[in-house]
């Protein structure tokens, strides 16, 4: 009875005062562990439950690879702190799941991988990924200006050479004033 008070104290100590008001009538060591065990575990189970909800629900959109990554990262790592960790294989399931259709070729060759990737190597897989779209984008902006440029000035000088004025005027022409 004695050993049990000494770790009544302990706990009671130990603990903050909003959940001392929760177990203030409990006189056993054990009553007090028991309650604190069933409410923190239905707390985790819980936190787990938003957890996964997050993590099922975001999305990349305009975040920058890194960030989105990372952001999964974070959340997926928070239950293992509540001593259920998540599989690599359900982290990957949430970071592919929120990425947007530009993705789809790369999540595509992931998913049919028969070999397992790690973590790393599907943050590898991401940059470069990004990294290769954002190179075609800006290499198909300079080629579609350039033809832009390109057809314009065609135009122009085709409009110049079929006797068009082509915005500059000399005076009028003899043939824009027909004689009567």
């Amino acid at each position: 009875m004695q050993q049990d008070q000494m770790v009544l104290n302990a706990l009671l100590a130990s603990l903050s005062e909003e959940i001392l008001s929760q177990i203030l009538f409990l006189t056993t060591s054990h009553e007090v562990w028991s309650s604190l065990e069933q409410s923190f575990s239905s707390r985790s189970r819980a936190r787990i439950i938003q957890l996964k909800i997050q993590l099922s629900t975001i999305q990349k959109k305009e975040i920058p690879v890194p960030d989105y990554f990372q952001k999964v990262k974070n959340l997926a790592d928070t239950p293992a702190a509540i001593g259920q960790p998540l599989q690599d294989d359900e982290v990957f399931t949430y970071i592919l799941a929120g990425l947007g259709s530009e993705f789809v070729p790369l999540v595509t060759s992931i998913n049919t991988r028969t070999d397992p990737i790690s973590l790393t190597d599907l943050y590898a897989h991401l940059l470069s990924y990004k990294t290769r779209l954002e190179h075609n984008n800006t290499v198909f902006k300079m080629t579609s200006n350039n033809t832009y440029r390109s057809n314009k000035g065609e135009r122009s000088s085709s409009s110049c050479s079929s006797g068009h004025s082509c915005g500059r005027s000399n005076g009028p022409r003899s043939d824009d004033n027909p004689r009567y």
